[in-house]
């Protein structure tokens, strides 16, 4: 068996200018989900290097979204609808510190995530068009799904109200639709992005697995064989790998730090809607018969999906991060057995090993505030913690009714 050496003896020389520019080419993969958050509120129009009139523009409409949201919540104030007051009370809170997040933290960390991201691409040769690693359409694919399935509540709830003469009613459900899409757009966002460092990870296992001859075969696919194919537009020496996982790691890390409030916040809120909202669907099953049959079964769809649409947006980062984490086992795997199969010479094997520590010191963890880990668990415990909280509400139903 041949020298890793003769394998792949070319370490790849990366410019470190332009890679701002670089950067916007990423940033420009996902300009409709800023644009549309934008519109809600949420402006990071500064990733896009927007002229100032629209930066200050968009500053200007956030505050007055902010100014408006207390108002509207302060109106609502003495509601006889006191478990919807008080999600959409804390939805209003979580949505302003949302707008706040956006305006005025981790704007430096943010720009130096896509040009890490950038310096990544180039150093792996991967191009800005690629469809592999291109984020647009699945952020497209999520936002049409977002919008299409609150488009079908806001008629399911018109129904409801059509025959109310009462405009604030109207005005209520708008206001509530706009803070809820901003809590799924900004979970959108963030696991968009979680999804840019699994297929850069994926594509740097790829290079991993053909610097060492490891063959694939049996597992692959239609996306896999376009990861394969991608990877064969640079040669990366054990160096030249050590380097780029490091960089992509610095860039896991910056997300973490990035999304670490937010996704708590929202987390938070997911948790405390789905537990009002499965106590409304209780007390509703147990009034059924004294109720509109077609009222019934609308209100009983809404709120399941409704719950299962939290839940799912809960789970989407976890998956994320834990297919992530596996890419990183593999990596490991791949480089053990290469130190205990392949020919190295002294050099070659102190390479292999430091690479092989770095994966085990510098693993793709995200935890949120340190001490909340994303990973599939996270899911059954957010469910546990539900129904746990269900039981205590009903059995004091009367202080929120």
């Amino acid at each position: 068996m041949r020298s890793i050496s003769t394998i792949s003896k070319v370490s790849p020389q990366v410019k470190y200018n332009n890679f701002l520019y670089k950067s916007i080419t990423i940033i420009k993969q996902i300009k409709y989900l800023i644009y549309v958050q934008c519109v809600l509120g949420l402006s990071r129009l500064y990733l896009l290097q927007s002229k100032k009139i629209c930066l200050y523009t968009s500053y200007l409409y956030a505050f007055f979204i902010i100014l408006s949201t207390l108002y509207h919540e302060s109106s609502t104030i003495g509601s006889p609808y006191h478990t919807f007051v008080l999600i959409q009370g804390v939805m209003c809170f979580e949505y302003i510190l949302l707008v706040i997040n956006a305006l005025l933290t981790k704007k430096k960390k943010m720009h130096n995530y896509f040009k890490n991201l950038s310096q990544f691409d180039q150093t792996l040769k991967v191009s800005s068009d690629n469809e592999t690693l291109n984020a647009k359409k699945g952020s497209l694919i999520w936002i049409f799904i977002i919008f299409i399935y609150n488009a079908i509540e806001i008629c399911m709830i018109l129904f409801k109200i059509m025959n109310s003469n009462e405009v604030t009613e109207y005005v209520n459900m708008i206001f509530y639709y706009i803070i809820s899409l901003v809590h799924d757009m900004e979970q959108i966002f963030f696991f968009t992005l979680l999804r840019t460092i699994f297929t850069r990870l994926k594509l740097l296992r790829a290079h991993v697995r053909k610097t060492f001859r490891v063959n694939d075969a049996g597992t692959s696919d239609m996306k896999t064989d376009k990861i394969e194919t991608l990877s064969n537009n640079a040669q990366l020496d054990i160096g030249s790998l050590h380097k780029v996982y490091e960089l992509l790691h610095k860039c896991s890390e910056q997300l973490n730090s990035i999304m670490s409030f937010p996704m708590l916040m929202m987390l938070f809120t997911s948790g405390f809607s789905t537990t009002l909202l499965l106590k409304i669907l209780v007390k509703i099953i147990q009034v059924q018969e004294t109720m509109d049959p077609k009222i019934v079964t609308i209100a009983v769809i809404y709120l399941v999906v409704r719950c299962v649409k939290y839940t799912l947006l809960v789970v989407m980062p976890c998956y994320y991060s834990s297919i992530t984490s596996s890419q990183v086992a593999t990596i490991r795997t791949t480089l053990h057995d290469s130190l205990n199969t392949m020919p190295l010479d002294k050099l070659e094997r102190r390479r292999v090993k430091a690479f092989f520590l770095l994966t085990k010191e510098s693993e793709f963890v995200y935890a949120l505030a340190g001490f909340i880990r994303l990973n599939m668990t996270l899911p059954l415990s957010y469910t546990s913690l539900c129904t746990t909280y269900l039981v205590i509400i009903i059995q004091f139903s009367k202080f929120l009714d």
